[in-house]
């Protein structure tokens, strides 16, 4: 909604400027994982210790979180708890599986998983779960009796 609120204001002390769309909090990477795990069902998710190189990946880990004050004066900019940001996205991704409307994107990304990151045996296994979802509209687990052979 900012962005448009940008685009369609024709107003100077809007115009010409750079605005941070950002979070106003932080987490870590071991937190945003086990949102993503709790958003799809899984009540475990194992993480490793990644050490101090990881971190430097992500500037808010090592200077804070972007400043987006600016934003927010001008722009009326709030964004959304990234807790909610994760099981939003997350909802919006599973029911796209099930979209005819994202039918080409999907088909594209698992060819390329398949192809090129997965080994042979997980992207066969990866095409299988895509497919079943694709088909009945379900999530699977490992806990998914029906799906044990995956």
């Amino acid at each position: 909604r900012a962005v448009v609120d940008i685009a369609t204001k024709n107003d100077s002390i809007v115009l010409d400027r750079a605005y941070n769309l950002a979070l106003t909090e932080t987490c870590t990477l071991t937190d945003l994982l086990s949102w993503i795990g709790g958003a799809m069902g899984q009540t475990r998710v194992l993480t490793t210790n990644t050490g101090p190189v990881l971190s430097h990946l992500f500037p808010s880990v090592t200077r804070g979180h972007v400043d987006i004050a600016q934003a927010q004066e001008l722009l009326g900019w709030e964004p959304t708890p990234l807790r909610e940001a994760v099981n939003k996205t997350f909802l919006f991704y599973e029911s796209s599986l099930t979209d005819p409307r994202f039918s080409h994107e999907i088909d594209t990304v698992v060819t390329y998983l398949t192809r090129q990151i997965f080994p042979h045996h997980i992207g066969t296994q990866f095409r299988k779960v895509i497919n079943i979802i694709r088909s009945n509209g379900m999530r699977t687990s490992p806990n998914n009796e029906e799906h044990s052979e995956l």
